[in-house]
């Protein structure tokens, strides 16, 4: 081996050791069901099926008559083009399942379904996993069917850290207590003054 082919593979190893490995963890659902999730990194990857691939599974901040809100916001790409009869999104990363929106007149621009949720009142005592100030877990399951009567069900992990639930508070502003001193930016989200 000569010491150029020799030092390319020293390269690849090195550069394939700072790559970040896929792992498989799994999670129980409501209804006692354990689902498994790719994760890379600190991110989850995309559920699909043959026909669906989920693009969005996250959080919008809202505010309207000086009120805080949040809002789901949803979407997945179409494989093939189809219409849809219906779409429901249920959070299930408790013992229950949460309806957060149903969709029964779904429309598909182009290859993309988006949706968001109903607002809910940005507030420790209706969203309280929002203000604690530990890494959550957000389990959706995605209920797509066709107009041929076909069903697709996905499972969308969404983990919201520290650092993702400080910048969402910040966005609403001090009054739901952002971190810190009022006024003052969580790390990483650069203030406009």
């Amino acid at each position: 081996m000569t010491q150029s082919a020799g030092a390319a593979l020293i390269s690849l190893v090195l550069l394939a050791s700072c790559a970040p490995w896929a792992t498989t963890v799994s999670f129980p659902v409501a209804g006692g069901q354990r689902i498994r999730f790719e994760k890379v990194g600190s991110s989850f990857g995309r559920a699909e099926d043959s026909r669906f691939v989920i693009t969005e599974s996250g959080l919008t901040t809202y505010r309207e008559g000086g009120r805080n809100y949040l809002r789901w916001q949803f979407g997945f790409r179409v494989k093939e083009p189809l219409k849809l009869q219906s779409v429901v999104v249920e959070e299930v990363s408790g013992t229950q399942p949460v309806l957060i929106l149903k969709d029964l007149a779904p429309e598909v621009a182009g290859i993309e379904w988006t949706k968001q949720s109903g607002l809910t009142p940005a507030e420790p005592g209706t969203v309280p996993w929002f203000f604690d100030p530990g890494s959550t877990l957000r389990i959706f399951r995605f209920s797509i069917i066709a107009a041929d009567g076909q069903r697709s069900t996905l499972y969308q992990a969404a983990m919201f850290d520290k650092k993702a639930k400080d910048a969402l508070r910040y966005q609403m502003g001090p009054e739901v207590g952002a971190v810190g001193r009022l006024g003052q930016a969580p790390d990483g989200v650069r203030s406009e003054n």
